[in-house]
């Protein structure tokens, strides 16, 4: 039988994954577009998407540069990134 705080520790990490991939998927745009173009609050996730909220123009470079954010997101969490494409 577990004790409660085993029970809770369970619980304590839920959500991590996803607010790292967001933090990641932020640092990917920064190091590989261009620094300060998009934020965490710009990012939501939904089934396993993450979808940018910016203008069209920072989009555009978003969806060229695609697979070389991703890539360098699965290079910095492995299988903790709750990301698999980006729009």
């Amino acid at each position: 039988m577990l004790h409660l705080s085993q029970l809770l520790s369970r619980f304590k990490n839920i959500g991590l994954g996803e607010k790292l991939s967001k933090e990641v998927l932020v640092e990917a745009v920064d190091k590989i577009i261009g620094p300060n173009l998009i934020t965490i609050s710009d990012v939501k996730i939904q089934n396993g998407v993450a979808i940018v909220r910016a203008s069209s123009s920072i989009k555009s470079e978003i969806f060229i540069y695609k697979s070389e954010i991703l890539k360098y997101a699965i290079e910095k969490l492995g299988k903790s990134l709750v990301i698999n494409d980006v729009k």
